[in-house]
């Protein structure tokens, strides 16, 4: 039995005319009382009583009416249950991003974005570069916002937003702060204050120093930046950190020191090669290539 079919049947009860029904169904008057036979036999009741001039209904058809209309009910409350979900799932855009955002101005790009595409809502799922990449991998997010560091560029593609680069930053008491930039090599010597080990950057900045020659000692290491720009700022070691970063933070009794031998990256938006992006990540890939490493 089909939906169809109940419709028909609720339509003749109420119209009462097989002419009047078909005309509300958009059905022909032959169709319309071919559904209804059909239902006669499925259900091995007779649904109308055609003996008379007006169509009536029967007892049984009354019975047929009645559950015929809760049916129809439920499923077209389904269905727009059902839209309800896809719609939302249409207009939103779920990316996977790192922490720091606002020093790069993402904000910003996501408003600016939602005037060229205002339909589509955009949401952030909060994550470490490392595990973002595990997430395009899995496919349980279409686009991330990451830097650039480590990124398998074979299996994955990669828009710069912005430039950056690692600056090192030391207290305004320490010897080192009368310096404008130093080499990596000149803090072997030094405590280390890190990122925590989960996330990219922590084994980024190790690599700095394994390539300058010497393991650093680290002495604390945190999620967050700001934890570490207070104990910088309290005299418990140097720090490597992003400069854009560092400048939004702004920190008086703190200075940033530029390496001699600049160490740069880039933030991005980055999905797999392999996977055939939505309509709306499309479209938020070409706002970024249009309008990125621009202002905005």
């Amino acid at each position: 039995m089909e939906i169809r079919q109940l419709r028909y049947l609720i339509g003749l009860a109420k119209e009462e005319n097989y002419l009047n029904a078909a005309d509300e169904m958009y059905v022909s008057q032959s169709q319309l009382s071919k559904k209804i036979m059909q239902m006669e036999d499925e259900l091995g009741v007779q649904l109308v009583d055609r003996s008379r001039r007006k169509i009536c209904i029967t007892e049984a058809g009354a019975v047929a009416v009645k559950y015929a209309g809760r049916i129809v009910s439920l499923y077209d409350e389904m269905y727009r249950e059902l839209d309800a979900v896809k719609n939302k799932s249409e207009n939103t855009l779920t990316i996977a991003a790192i922490p720091v955002l606002a020093p790069y101005r993402i904000p910003s790009l996501f408003d600016a974005f939602n005037k060229t595409v205002p339909h589509t809502k955009i949401v952030l799922k909060e994550a470490e570069g490392s595990a973002i990449i595990s997430e395009l991998a899995g496919g349980h997010t279409e686009l991330g916002i990451c830097r650039d560091v480590y990124i398998n560029k074979n299996n994955f593609n990669f828009l710069p937003i912005c430039d950056d680069k690692v600056v090192v930053i030391v207290s305004a008491g320490k010897k080192l702060a009368g310096k404008k930039e130093i080499s990596v090599q000149d803090l072997h010597n030094e405590p280390f204050i890190f990122l925590d080990e989960q996330t990219m950057l922590h084994q980024y900045y190790m690599d700095i120093c394994l390539k300058a020659g010497f393991i650093p000692d680290i002495v604390y290491t945190s999620k967050h930046p700001d934890d570490i720009v207070e104990m910088v700022a309290a005299g418990k070691g140097i720090s490597f950190i992003m400069k854009k970063v560092f400048t939004y933070m702004h920190k008086d009794n703190i200075l940033a020191l530029s390496l001699t031998d600049p160490v740069k990256s880039q933030l991005g938006v980055v999905w797999q090669k392999s996977a055939k992006l939505s309509r709306k990540a499309e479209l938020f890939t070409s706002f970024i290539h249009d309008n990125c490493m621009h202002e905005f």
